[in-house]
């Protein structure tokens, strides 16, 4: 099993748990109107705006966020991902670059919401452009703008650099099944590239639009009970893993079931009730390795770990220690 390479980042465990807190939205977002116009205008020497970039770079240096939404775009995530109509607003930015030499342009797809973002980054999705449908290329999870686009290619696609907390650089190249891990980069590595979304470290740029939701592709939301316990406020039905995804790891604990799932990497947390197998929540991964996996929900923490002392599955909320079952099977 294939894991990432260690980035501080949020994990969500699946527990029944709290309301999703809110991650941090990008500081200069917009949001779509009617006839949204885009809020960036190129510059006669737009390298000069961009930092870092140098001047080794051939292609162009900035690439416009699209100006107006794409319901078909919109349908295809609502499908592939778990969004919930009734919680937080998941909205996105996206923009079109030829990745592969085609001549058909990608879709690189930057999602905003508690759904899909934590202090390690939020979700990046990349499309092929299929005549007028859109086909999923890869997920990369836990990442902040810029995302650069570099002249290097790897099995004919372009190698990107997308940005991690504390604004680390991470190259990203293209493998058997899509994007893979991140390796992160010196702070003095060479970031030429094209730019997307932001010309310096989540100081994000261009409209982001809303996705609709509607309460038939509805995710479920959380709530906590009047007891202080984690529960669902509603139940899921859906297998564990979805689309092209595979469950990469497989737990269970005295009370649940759990599935890590993922295209190429651990990107989801599945967990379900043993009592009641309908009972299941799917929350994203912003950190794994083989030995621990970490969530943090508010003053809430949700930990699977390998200790010397055992395998644990560990919740706390604060200094106050909620639940903890030994992990069976890993």
């Amino acid at each position: 099993m294939k894991f990432i390479k260690p980035v501080m980042m949020w994990v969500f465990t699946g527990l029944s748990i709290a309301t999703l807190a809110a991650c941090g939205k990008p500081e200069t977002s917009q949001t779509s109107s009617a006839s949204p116009t885009t809020s960036i205008t190129s510059n006669a020497n737009p390298s000069a705006q961009i930092s870092p970039v140098s001047t080794k770079s051939s292609i162009e240096p900035w690439i416009e966020s699209e100006s107006t939404p794409d319901p078909t775009l919109e349908s295809t995530i609502v499908r592939l991902e778990s969004i919930s109509a009734t919680g937080s607003v998941t909205t996105y930015r996206y923009a079109k670059v030829d990745l592969n030499s085609d001549g058909v342009p990608e879709a690189i797809v930057h999602l905003s919401g508690s759904t899909f973002c934590g202090t390690g980054g939020c979700t990046t999705l990349i499309f092929k452009q299929l005549g007028n449908q859109y086909q999923l290329v890869s997920r990369i999870p836990t990442s902040h703008a810029p995302i650069i686009v570099l002249e290097n290619t790897t099995n004919s696609w372009r190698d990107l650099i997308v940005y991690t907390r504390d604004a680390v650089p991470n190259l990203v190249k293209f493998g058997e099944e899509g994007y893979g891990d991140k390796i992160a980069l010196e702070p003095s590595a060479d970031l030429s590239g094209t730019y997307l979304f932001a010309k310096k470290y989540r100081e994000y740029e261009g409209l982001e639009f809303p996705l609709t939701v509607s309460g038939s592709q509805a995710a479920p939301t959380n709530v906590p009970t009047n007891s202080g316990s984690i529960a669902p406020s509603t139940t899921i039905t859906a297998s564990a893993c979805r689309g092209e995804e595979k469950s990469l790891l497989k737990l269970t604990t005295e009370n649940y079931m759990i599935n890590i799932c993922g295209v190429t990497t651990p990107e989801y947390y599945v967990g379900t009730e043993k009592a009641d197998p309908t009972k299941s929540i799917r929350l994203p991964l912003a950190e794994a390795s083989p030995t621990f996996f970490m969530a943090v929900n508010g003053d809430t923490t949700y930990i699977l770990a390998q200790t010397p002392r055992g395998h644990f599955l560990t919740v706390t909320q604060g200094e106050k220690e909620l639940l903890r079952e030994v992990i069976e099977g890993w």
